[in-house]
C-alpha cells in the first residue's frame, strides 16, 4: 500500500485525499458571497464594518498561527488521525455559524475554522508526498493545486446559490467533510509510522535547510503577489471604467481558472524542466501580467493579461510543495507542510496592508509595475542559480532534480 500505481487501496486513498484538499478553499469561499446580508442582518451591532470582513479573514491568521503545531503534531501523533479530527472540527466549527445567535459567535466558530483547516492542509499535501512517487506524485500535487484553483471558482457560486434562500445556508457546506471521515478511516494509513515501526525518529542530519527556507520564502512572496489581483484589479478596472460585478468577478475568476488548469499539467512540466526552473518561468510569467496590467488602458486587455498571471500561479503552488516535500526526510514533513502553510497564509494576511500602504504613495498602475519588477528580480535569481547549477565545468556527477 505504499504506492498507488501497485495497490488499488491506495489508489483510492489518493482520491479521498484530493476531495478532502477541497475543503481548504471552500473554508473562506462559501460563504464570501453571504457578506453583505450578514452586514445587514448585524447592521445594530457595534463594529459591524469589521466584524463581518473579519470572518472571511479570520481562519487565514489562525492557520498561520496554527500550521507550524499542526505539522508538528502530524508528525509526532500521526497524520492521519489529525486529518480526520480536522475532518470533524472543520464540520462542526463551520456549521456553527448556521446556528450561532451572534456575530461573535459567529467568529469565535470561524477562529476554530481555521484551525481545522491548518490541520487538514499539513497532513493533505504530506500524506500525498508518502503515498506517492516521482511523476505520479507531482501529478497528485498538480491536481491538487488544481483542485484549489476551480474550487475558488465553484464554491463562491455555490455558496452565492444557497444564500438567495439565506444568508445562513451558505454554512451548510460545512458538513461536506463528515462524508470522507469513515472513508479516510478505512482506506489512508500512516506510511511515515509505518516504515519507521511506529516511531517517528528524528533525522537532523540529511535536513535540507537551504531548500527549506526558498520554499517557505517564495511560498509568503508567491500568495503576497497573488493577492494583488483581487486587492488591486477592481480600482483598477474602476479607472477604467468598469463599474459591473461581473467584470470584477472575471478580473478575479478567470486568473483562479487559469492557475487550476495549468496545475492540472504541472506533472508534464516537472518532466520538462527542474523545480528552480519552474519557479524561475512562474514568478517570470508573474512579472509579464503585472507589467502588462500596470500599462493596459483596456478593460478587456486588462483581464487578459491577468490571465498569464494565472498560468504562474498555478506552476508555483504544486511546485512549491514538491521542492520542499521532496527533499525533506519522511519524518519532518509534516512539520515542513506546516512551516510552508504558515509562510503562505502569512502572505496573504500581510497582503492588505502591504497593498494598502503602497496605494498611498503611488497609483494603482505604479504598484503594479512595482509588483512586476519584485517578481521579476525572484525570477532572475532563480534563473541564475539555475545557471550556475549548470555550467560545464559542474555537471560531472549532477543530476536534474
Amino acid at each position: 500500500m505504499a504506492t498507488s500505481d501497485t495497490s488499488t487501496a491506495s489508489r483510492v486513498g489518493l482520491a479521498l485525499l484530493l476531495a478532502a484538499s477541497s475543503f481548504t478553499i471552500m473554508a473562506a469561499a462559501s460563504v464570501a458571497p453571504a457578506l453583505p446580508d450578514m452586514r445587514e442582518a448585524y447592521a445594530s451591532v457595534p463594529g459591524v464594518d469589521v466584524k463581518v470582513p473579519l470572518t472571511l479573514t479570520l481562519p487565514g491568521l489562525v492557520i498561520a498561527a496554527a500550521a507550524p503545531l499542526s505539522g508538528l503534531v502530524a508528525d509526532r501523533w500521526g497524520r492521519t488521525r489529525l486529518l480526520l479530527a480536522g475532518l470533524l472540527l472543520y464540520a462542526v466549527s463551520g456549521v456553527s455559524g448556521f446556528f450561532a445567535a451572534s456575530l461573535e459567535g459567529i467568529l469565535i466558530g470561524r477562529a476554530f475554522l481555521g484551525l481545522a483547516v491548518a490541520m487538514i492542509m499539513t497532513t493533505v499535501s504530506v500524506l500525498i508526498i508518502d503515498y506517492s512517487r516521482d511523476i505520479e506524485r507531482w501529478r497528485m500535487l498538480g491536481r491538487q493545486a488544481s483542485i484549489a484553483g476551480f474550487g475558488g471558482l465553484i464554491f463562491p457560486l455555490v455558496g452565492g446559490l444557497l444564500a438567495v434562500g439565506h444568508w445562513r445556508l451558505s454554512f451548510l457546506l460545512y458538513l461536506l467533510p463528515i462524508f470522507l471521515v469513515v472513508p479516510i478511516y478505512w482506506y489512508v494509513r500512516d506510511v511515515h509510522l509505518l516504515k519507521q515501526g511506529g516511531r517517528n525518529e528524528k533525522d537532523l542530519t540529511h535536513f535540507p535547510v537551504g531548500d527549506f527556507l526558498i520554499a517557505i520564502s517564495l511560498g509568503f512572496c508567491g500568495m503576497l503577489v497573488l493577492y494583488a489581483i483581487p486587492l488591486m484589479m477592481p480600482r483598477l478596472l474602476q479607472e477604467l471604467g468598469a463599474n459591473s460585478a461581473m467584470a470584477f468577478g472575471a478580473a478575479i475568476g478567470i486568473p483562479s481558472c487559469a492557475a487550476g488548469i495549468t496545475a492540472f499539467f504541472y506533472s508534464r512540466i516537472r518532466s520538462l524542466f527542474d523545480m528552480q526552473t519552474i519557479a524561475s518561468i512562474a514568478f517570470g510569467l508573474m512579472a509579464v501580467s503585472y507589467a502588462l496590467i500596470s500599462a493596459a488602458r483596456q478593460v478587456e486587455l486588462a483581464i487578459a493579461f491577468a490571465m498569464i498571471a494565472g498560468v504562474g500561479f498555478g506552476l508555483n503552488t504544486p511546485n512549491l510543495t514538491t521542492w520542499m516535500q521532496s527533499r525533506m526526510p519522511m519524518a519532518w514533513r509534516g512539520r515542513a507542510a506546516g512551516a510552508l502553510t504558515s509562510a503562505i497564509f502569512l502572505g496573504q494576511f500581510s497582503a492588505a496592508f502591504v497593498y494598502s500602504r503602497l496605494e498611498r504613495h503611488a497609483s494603482i498602475g505604479d504598484v503594479f509595475f512595482l509588483v512586476a519588477s519584485s517578481c521579476f528580480a525572484v525570477s532572475a535569481v532563480a534563473a541564475a542559480a539555475v545557471a550556475v547549477r549548470w555550467r560545464p565545468d559542474c555537471r560531472v556527477g549532477n543530476r536534474r532534480t
